[in-house]
């Protein structure tokens, strides 16, 4: 330290914009007396390559646990380097600053990458057509299959792109290359992102590897993104944070139907699902894990909005006069069915009239 003199330790240190700031304290320099000692021996580490960090970022679905007010977000993050030894996390809340948020730890999370995009397929059917292939960071990681009573219990969840999967067979391709089929998808209320991959996504295995943060660091913003900078990084390593808003966002509805009465009123009808709510009981009713049970429903075509319904059950009527003021749209627009959360709307299920 310029203009400073003895031995300084540090206790801490931040990386900021304009470089690295570190907390220090002085180490005493007046030494300690010599005395007899047995040397020892020396156990040096293994002579490995630090290794670069790779890092995945996300939100997942609320568990069920707690009030569910609270976002859970996790940083995976791996090296292809066994001596890899871990990596400090930061969170950018999109003004460039990298706020210190906690460290990854020394174990590797098992991610990777998808090499081509995963054909679309039904999240309510086993997926028997499609597979993937994926390409771990770490060769070494091992991926294993699963029985449907270990799929039914939650084994082999994953994460690709911005959808919740299972796989059932994982069969080793080498290098580090694997090859993922028997699938159930669109876990956990993310069946809206099953049209939606592209190749060279991220895949993420969902074994409790992953860091868990604090979302009161992490911050509500949506530009917020994840760092991590290790002794393999020149620049800190950034992520998007996946999937995010899932936590607190309801359900989309399920099992639209519709039907006129004789008085020509038109019935909409549908199906309520619920954050938190993954296990099926016998008997009882799926918990609502909201404030109040409220649905938006709007008449859209052609990304204009027509008509707008707001109902507290899963149900509305729409009598013959208001039928007749909506005119033609009526059969040719898309009737769009959401539930209004405690702090979000869902995604909208669809519901189109036809003969």
């Amino acid at each position: 330290m310029d203009g400073e003199t003895g031995i300084w330790r540090i206790e801490d240190w931040e990386w900021r914009e304009g470089g690295v700031e570190m907390a220090l304290s002085r180490v005493s320099d007046m030494g300690t007396p010599s005395l007899p000692a047995d040397p020892g021996r020396s156990n040096p580490p293994l002579d490995v390559e630090a290794g670069v960090t790779m890092l995945k970022a996300f939100e997942l679905p609320w568990d069920g646990i707690g009030t569910g007010d609270s976002a859970q977000i996790f940083a995976a993050a791996s090296s292809p380097s066994a001596g890899w030894p871990g990596a400090a996390l930061f969170v950018d809340q999109g003004d460039g600053q990298l706020l210190r948020i906690g460290s990854t730890g020394r174990a590797r999370a098992v991610i990777g990458q998808v090499a081509s995009a995963l054909p679309p397929a039904a999240p309510e059917i086993f997926d028997r057509q499609n597979s993937i292939e994926v390409d771990l960071v770490d060769a070494s990681a091992i991926l294993l299959g699963a029985s449907m009573v270990q799929i039914a219990a939650g084994a082999n969840r994953a994460l690709i792109g911005e959808e919740i999967l299972q796989f059932t067979n994982a069969e080793a391709l080498g290098d580090g290359k694997w090859r993922l089929s028997g699938l159930l998808r669109g876990r956990g209320g993310t069946e809206a992102a099953i049209d939606n991959h592209s190749a060279n996504e991220g895949f993420v295995l969902l074994n409790g590897e992953a860091t868990s943060l604090d979302p009161n660091l992490v911050g509500d913003t949506p530009a917020s993104r994840i760092a991590a900078i290790g002794l393999g990084e020149e620049e800190p390593v950034l992520s998007d944070i996946a999937c995010r808003g899932i936590g607190k966002r309801p359900l989309s509805p399920v099992h639209a139907s519709w039907q006129r009465d004789s008085g020509g009123t038109l019935h909409l009808s549908w199906t309520r699902r619920a954050r938190g709510a993954w296990s099926w009981a016998d008997g009882v009713d799926v918990p609502l894990n909201e404030e109040t049970e409220s649905y938006i429903i709007s008449l859209e075509a052609n990304e204009v909005r027509l008509a707008m319904w707001a109902t507290a059950v899963p149900e509305l009527a729409i009598t013959a006069a208001e039928q007749s003021a909506i005119g033609a749209s009526l059969e040719t627009g898309t009737f769009i069915i959401r539930q209004q959360g405690k702090f979000a709307l869902s995604d909208g299920l669809a519901l189109k009239l036809t003969n």
